[in-house]
């Protein structure tokens, strides 16, 4: 899969969870709830990001990280998809600094 694939898997959810001819591909309520998540906050200073059904929100975007560092956020109200792909070659394959870094690029896109 590349970061294009993933862009354009992440567009469905900018269109209320539909696909080509408008069919229904995934739940736009459970979308919806996601993104109204007031689950687990994480520490200072990401605490504006919720955890909960194995996304992260800030309200507005939803977004899922992979393994080594790879993010997808969708925001449906500015349909916009972002997408990092990168490989961390730690014992975690996690880095909280970089995916600080990852989010708040994204959230910078996002707001252009």
């Amino acid at each position: 899969m590349s970061a294009r694939d993933l862009a354009r898997f992440g567009l469905v959810f900018t269109r209320q969870c539909r696909g080509i001819n408008g069919e229904r591909v995934g739940s736009d309520t459970f979308m919806n709830a996601a993104r109204s998540c007031t689950g687990p906050v994480y520490p200072a200073p990401d605490n504006h990001i919720h955890y909960g059904n194995q996304l992260i929100t800030n309200g507005r975007w939803i977004g899922h990280g992979g393994w080594g560092g790879q993010l997808l956020i969708v925001d449906p109200e500015a349909e916009t998809v972002v997408v990092f792909f990168s490989v961390l070659e730690n014992d975690s394959a996690s880095d909280d600094n970089h995916k600080r870094a990852i989010v708040q690029m994204a959230e910078e896109l996002i707001e252009l």
